[in-house]
């Protein structure tokens, strides 16, 4: 914006979605829509009969799957996310009458909160598909996920996978930090536009101002990466 480009918003707290539609609506916005576009709309989006409807959300996931690769993996992360979609789509009215049943239609904020939770263990188990370096091995992530509960609570053995990853007790608590603080000024944005964020940031004094550039600063210098990374899409 500095430099008077605008890119659009392509990330809007994907994991506060409480519905895999949402979910989509709020990850890698540029992708999902170019999909919407120029795959989904084209082949009849929603505005065709409802078996035709369903076949049309499995090809655009099956196509975004194949996207990012051409692994069975990416397959199948992309036909999960066209299951759980058409399942939520045929399950609506089914789920409602049980969350009537609970109780939990009378208890927004529990409601909110088991409908988020569902939704992240879900894609989290896509994702697993989509970071496994082949089949095999995420069938073998998912047939030992009920493993090493024993470890739980055996602080050493946490020390010692941190470790391992090269990351320190101090490092992860600054990261824990630094996460919480993007989390709230994400929070902040989203119940405010952007330019009441940079009204409010620039009706401080300009001492208080001129520390958070320098903070900034200091945190590309000491956080950012020490050598040139590879942008992450040129693998797929």
């Amino acid at each position: 914006q500095v430099f008077g480009y605008r890119l659009m918003l392509n990330f809007d707290r994907p994991y506060m979605a409480r519905s895999v539609a949402e979910f989509w609506s709020r990850w890698h916005i540029s992708l999902s829509t170019w999909f919407r576009d120029y795959l989904y709309i084209p082949l009849g989006g929603n505005r065709v009969a409802t078996t035709r409807w369903y076949v049309n959300l499995a090809i655009v996931f099956l196509v975004s799957g194949l996207w990012h690769g051409t692994n069975w993996t990416y397959v199948i992360w992309g036909a999960l996310h066209a299951f759980f979609l058409i399942a939520t789509i045929m399950t609506s009215s089914v789920r409602a009458r049980l969350a009537q049943a609970a109780g939990l239609d009378q208890v927004p904020g529990l409601h909110a909160f088991c409908q988020r939770l569902l939704v992240f263990t879900l894609i989290c188990f896509a994702w697993i598909f989509f970071r496994a370096d082949s089949l095999a091995d995420a069938v073998h992530i998912i047939t030992h996920l009920g493993t090493g509960w024993s470890q739980l609570f055996n602080a050493g053995w946490f020390r010692e996978a941190f470790e391992q990853i090269g990351v320190s007790k101090n490092y992860l608590l600054l990261s824990v930090l630094l996460i919480g603080v993007l989390e709230w000024v994400q929070a902040y944005e989203s119940s405010r536009n952007q330019s009441d964020w940079r009204q409010l940031f620039a009706s401080l004094h300009w001492s208080c101002r001129w520390a958070a550039y320098a903070g900034l600063v200091l945190a590309i210098m000491n956080l950012g990466a020490p050598k040139a990374a590879p942008f992450i899409y040129f693998q797929f």
